[in-house]
């Protein structure tokens, strides 16, 4: 715990003159010594700022003797080791006051020494993968400027001259809150008009009735000081406005407000609204209470003059009224009034249902069949069809002939690939003497280099005489991805070296071969 130094009193009153100048010299000295007075160059170190440095290591255990100034009290520091990734800090605190959190942690200097900074980070939750870089210091201690009342977190690392950072000094933060200025912490008329910056005593600021008469000037208050609407009944005295103070033709339709002149408030004289008084298709039908025969003048309603919601009612002659062709509109159908029961059988048909209307929502599991699907209606089937010419092998030669497809593969698409290929017969009415490779790249045009993928090998059993050639099936599949892609499918044939089966048959000629591929997405 660091000591307190009291202050120094003044020198008592009442001693003789060499007392007081000795007194005040003495003073002068403990003061410049303890940094209070003169340049702070010239105060004294203390031990605790030496350890603190990396000066010193910590005390001994022979107390100092000023008769002895060679031999110290205190240890030398001991070399720091130079480290690759400087080691983490310790011992981080932080003491909050107003707007100051003071941080506080181990000396780099002392842990290592490559030693260049330490970083200093911040953040309101105690989040550290959300803190932000607030300082940089060479030294063990930081003011951060906060506001008042307010929390934040603090983490701090080591970084070494070689600009390598060590880990921070925890997972969880120091958290450190700010005091609130409240009103007890304010002296009494402590705030003046110089302490008010301009525009700071706003409308919330001022208490309920504050600001009474004595507070405003006479003819303070002119005309652009009152607010639009400002002025209503509760603010206007008993009779104050009399006719005098209403200029002619002031009182407009827009200074009344709604339903103030009624029938029975005794401001419309009888019979004073005449039909010239009321403006054309002014009385709607909720000016008209219980419109009824009674009310209608001698006299006929003709058929444009009864609508109901855009629906026209006409006369067809013989006393009846009726909708014409065409007369019922959406607006006249209420939401929910066509029902199953209201559509015929068979009425609904193609043309009435919209594009893309049908979805799989509104289709059953398992309603759609084989015998619903029309011959080449399912459009985004890939399919590529190829028929290979008669492959020639000479005596023991090995030659490589290759038939290939290529096609683009849509993102997020599943790709299921099947090929049929047939072995066409050798010379000598065998197939044994034939090997047949298929693989597919991706990006690439050669599904035979190393990227490629062997996805079927067939190698035909030696002593196969058969006169009807061998067929075999490839299958594979191919995962989807976020990118487009270009995928190439190729088959090999080669020549066994040798001429296969028995010593010294000759292949020969072989007869044509055959090669199907089908692939689709899913």
């Amino acid at each position: 715990m660091t000591t307190k130094l009291p202050g120094i009193p003044a020198i008592p009153p009442g001693l003789d003159p060499q007392t007081k100048a000795y007194l005040k010299a003495l003073t002068e000295v403990v003061q410049v010594r303890s940094g209070r007075l003169g340049d702070p160059l010239d105060r004294a170190v203390t031990l605790r700022e030496l350890i603190n440095s990396g000066l010193a290591e910590g005390l001994k255990n022979n107390p100092f003797d000023p008769n002895q100034p060679t031999v110290l009290d205190f240890a030398a520091p001991i070399p720091a080791s130079d480290f690759a990734v400087p080691p983490a800090p310790t011992s981080l605190t932080a003491s909050a006051a107003f707007q100051t959190v003071l941080l506080e942690w181990s000396n780099g200097n002392i842990q290592f020494s490559n030693f260049a900074f330490t970083e200093i980070f911040r953040h309101t939750s105690d989040v550290i993968g959300d803190a932000v870089l607030v300082a940089v210091v060479a030294g063990n201690r930081f003011a951060d400027q906060v506001d008042s009342n307010s929390t934040h977190y603090y983490w701090v690392r080591h970084v070494s001259e070689a600009d390598v950072r060590g880990p921070f000094n925890a997972a969880n933060g120091v958290v450190a809150t700010t005091a609130d200025i409240n009103a007890a912490d304010i002296a009494d008329q402590a705030v003046t008009n110089a302490k008010l910056a301009i525009d700071a005593v706003q409308g919330a600021v001022i208490a309920a009735s504050a600001i009474t008469t004595t507070k405003i000037q006479d003819n303070a208050i002119s005309t652009a000081k009152i607010a639009a609407n400002a002025v209503t009944a509760n603010e206007i005295a008993a009779n104050a406005v009399t006719a005098n103070e209403i200029a002619a033709n002031s009182v407009t339709a827009s200074e009344l407000v709604a339903g103030t002149i009624t029938a029975s408030s005794g401001i419309l004289a009888n019979a004073s609204v005449v039909n010239a008084t009321i403006a054309n298709a002014a009385v709607d039908n909720a000016k008209i209470a219980n419109l009824d025969a009674g009310k209608i003048n001698t006299g006929q309603l003709s058929a444009n003059r009864i609508n109901v919601d855009g629906a026209t009612i006409t006369a067809n002659g013989a006393g009846q009224l009726q909708i014409p062709s065409l007369g019922v509109g959406s607006a006249q159908i209420n939401n929910g009034a066509i029902t199953t029961a209201k559509i015929g059988t068979g009425q609904i048909t193609n043309a009435l249902i919209g594009a893309l209307a049908v979805n799989t929502g509104n289709i059953a599991d398992l309603n759609v069949t084989r015998l619903k699907i029309e011959n080449g209606a399912v459009s985004n089937v890939i399919v590529d069809a190829y028929t290979g010419a008669s492959i020639t092998f000479s005596t023991n030669t090995l030659i490589d002939t290759t038939n290939r497809v290529t096609f683009t593969l849509t993102p997020n698409d599943t790709f299921h690939f099947i090929s049929h290929f047939g072995i066409g017969l050798d010379g000598n009415g065998r197939t044994h003497s034939l090997r047949v490779n298929q693989s597919y790249a991706i990006n690439t045009s050669d599904p035979f280099a190393s990227s490629g993928v062997t996805f079927q090998d067939v190698r035909p059993a030696d002593g196969q005489s058969s006169a009807n050639p061998k067929f075999t099936i490839g299958v594979t599949s191919i995962a989807p991805s976020s990118a487009t892609r270009t995928v190439t499918f190729g088959v090999r044939v080669t020549c066994r070296i040798g001429g296969g089966g028995a010593a010294g048959t000759q292949p020969g000629r072989s007869a044509a071969h055959t090669l199907t591929i089908f692939g689709f997405t899913k």
